[in-house]
C-alpha cells in the first residue's frame, strides 16, 4: 500500500511539472504573440507617419511618430527623430526640444543627429528670441549633454536676468545627475565661467561644491518622476520643474510635499551657495493620484490660500508656516481673498518679510518699463487673441520676481507673457515712505495686429 502510495506521489508530481511547463511554454508563447502585434502595429504608425510627414503634413506625422514611439514602449529611434523633426517643421520648439533630449539620451559621440539638433537650437532661439522658458530649459539640457559649456554661458548671460530665469540654468546638468553618474565635466567649467561674468543664481552641481542634504524627507524618494529645483542658501526649495516624463501625474498634495522640502544647503569652499537640486519623487499609483486630488482640491499653495475663509483663517496659515519661509510660498498670500487694510498690520506684526495686498496705505508701485511680450509662430497661425492674467510680486527694488498664471492662453502664449513681464521694472511700490514688495494684478492682451501689455 505504501509503495503504491509513493507511486501515485510521483505520478502526480509528474503530472503538475509537465502541466507548469505547459502553461510557461503557453505564457511565452502568448507573450511572443503580444511582442509581434506590438511590433506591428508600430511598424503601421511609422509606415503612416512617414508617409504623412514625405506630404508636409507636419502636425498628423508629429502624433503619428508619438504613437509609433509608445507602442514601443519608447525604444524607438526612428520614432524620436520623426517626432523631433515634425515638431521643428511646424515651428513647436518647446516640443523639438523634449524629443531633442530623448534622443540625445541613446544618441553616440559621432552621431550626425547631433549637429542636427543643434542647428534646430539654434532655429528655435532666433524664432523665440530667447523669451520662451521651455525652449530655454530644453536648450540648456541640450547643449550641456553636447559639451558646449561657452555657449549655454553665452545664453544664461544673454536671456537669464531675474531669479526665476536663472533657475532654467539648472537644466545643464540635471540628467546625469539623475542617472546617478558623476556630474558634468562641464559643469565646473560652466560653474568658473559664469563666476567670471558676476553670476548671482545658481551654480550647478559639481566635484567642488557639497551638495545639499535633505533634512526632512518631506517628499517619497524613489523611481517616478524626475525633477528639479533650486536650494537656496537657507535651505528651501523654489522654482521645483517636472523634467520627466513630461506627462506624469503630481497630485497636489505631492507637490506640497516637495515645496515643504528643507535642506542643509550647499557649499563651495566653506560658503553657503545656491546650487542647482535635481531629485526624484515616487509617484501614487493611478488611483491613489486620483483621490489625493479629489482630497486636496488645492492643487497649489495660491489655490489653498485662494480657499481659505477669512483674515483669521490667513493669519494663522502664516503663523504655522513662519514668516521667514522662502519667496515662492510667500508670495502665495498674493491669492487671499480678504481686505488687505486688515491683513496687512496683522502680517506685520509677525514680522512677514513681504508681499503685502495693495491697501490704500500704500504708494502703488509705477511701471518703468513694460516690454510687449511677443507672439508665437505657432499662435499666430491658428489665430490665438486674448489676454493672459498674472499674479506678480514687485520687490522693494522694483524688479518682478514671482509671477502665478491666473488666466492662461493656449500655444505658448502664457509662457511669452511671463518672460515679458519677469523682464518689467518699477518704481516700487512704498509704506510710510519706505519700499516694500507688494503683490500686482497684471494683464498682458494679445492681438493678431499688436500684441500689447
Amino acid at each position: 500500500m505504501a509503495v503504491r502510495r509513493s507511486i501515485c506521489s510521483v505520478v502526480f508530481l509528474g503530472f503538475l511539472l509537465a502541466l507548469s511547463a505547459t502553461l510557461a511554454a503557453e505564457e511565452e508563447k502568448e507573450a511572443r504573440k503580444a511582442e509581434d502585434k506590438t511590433a506591428e502595429r508600430r511598424e503601421t504608425q511609422l509606415a503612416k507617419a512617414r508617409e504623412l510627414y514625405g506630404r508636409g503634413r507636419h502636425e498628423k506625422a508629429g502624433r503619428a511618430f508619438e504613437l509609433a514611439a509608445e507602442e514601443g514602449g519608447g525604444d524607438c529611434p526612428e520614432c524620436l527623430l520623426g517626432a523631433f523633426r515634425a515638431a521643428a517643421a511646424r515651428g513647436r520648439w518647446d516640443e523639438a526640444v523634449v524629443f531633442a533630449g530623448a534622443m540625445l539620451d541613446e544618441a553616440k559621440e559621432d552621431d550626425p543627429v547631433r549637429e542636427e539638433v543643434a542647428g534646430v537650437l539654434r532655429k528655435a532661439l532666433e524664432s523665440t528670441g530667447g523669451g520662451d522658458p521651455d525652449v530655454l530649459w530644453g536648450t540648456f539640457d541640450v547643449l550641456a549633454r553636447l559639451g558646449r559649456a561657452s555657449e549655454i554661458v553665452r545664453l544664461a548671460h544673454l536671456h537669464l536676468d531675474t531669479p526665476q530665469e536663472k533657475a532654467l540654468i539648472c537644466a545643464a546638468d540635471v540628467r546625469p545627475l539623475l542617472n546617478e553618474t558623476a556630474s558634468l565635466p562641464v559643469a565646473a567649467e560652466i560653474n568658473e565661467q559664469l563666476r567670471g561674468l558676476g553670476w548671482e543664481g545658481p551654480l550647478l552641481v559639481s566635484d567642488q561644491i557639497r551638495r545639499p542634504r535633505l533634512r526632512n524627507k518631506a517628499y517619497p524618494e524613489g523611481a517616478g518622476a524626475r525633477m528639479a529645483g533650486v536650494v537656496d542658501r537657507t535651505g528651501f526649495l523654489h522654482e521645483v520643474r517636472l523634467v520627466r516624463p513630461p506627462a506624469a501625474r503630481i497630485t497636489g498634495d505631492l507637490r506640497d510635499r516637495v515645496r515643504r522640502a528643507t535642506f542643509d544647503p550647499a557649499t563651495w569652499r566653506g560658503q553657503r551657495v545656491e546650487v542647482c537640486y535635481p531629485f526624484s519623487v515616487k509617484l501614487a499609483s493611478a488611483k491613489e493620484a486620483a483621490r489625493a486630488e479629489r482630497a486636496a482640491a488645492a492643487g497649489s499653495l495660491y489655490e489653498i490660500v485662494r480657499a481659505l475663509d477669512g483674515v483669521d483663517a490667513v493669519v494663522e496659515m502664516v503663523e504655522k508656516a513662519g514668516a521667514q519661509v522662502a519667496l515662492a510660498q510667500r508670495a502665495a498670500i498674493c491669492a487671499a481673498e480678504v481686505d488687505p487694510r486688515e491683513l496687512n498690520p496683522r502680517l506685520r506684526q509677525l514680522g512677514w518679510q513681504g508681499p503685502f495686498l495693495d491697501d490704500d496705505e500704500i504708494v502703488d508701485p509705477v511701471p518703468r518699463l513694460t516690454p510687449s511680450a511677443k507672439y508665437t509662430e505657432r499662435a499666430r497661425e491658428v489665430g490665438v487673441e486674448g489676454k493672459v492674467v498674472l499674479s506678480a510680486v514687485v520687490d522693494e527694488n522694483g524688479r518682478v520676481v514671482h509671477l502665478e498664471p491666473v488666466e492662461r492662453l493656449a500655444e505658448g502664449l502664457t509662457g511669452m507673457a511671463s518672460s515679458a513681464v519677469l523682464g518689467w521694472t518699477y518704481a516700487p511700490a512704498t509704506f510710510e515712505g519706505v519700499a516694500i514688495p507688494v503683490c500686482l494684478s497684471v494683464t498682458v492682451e494679445f492681438k493678431l495686429e499688436s500684441p500689447t501689455p
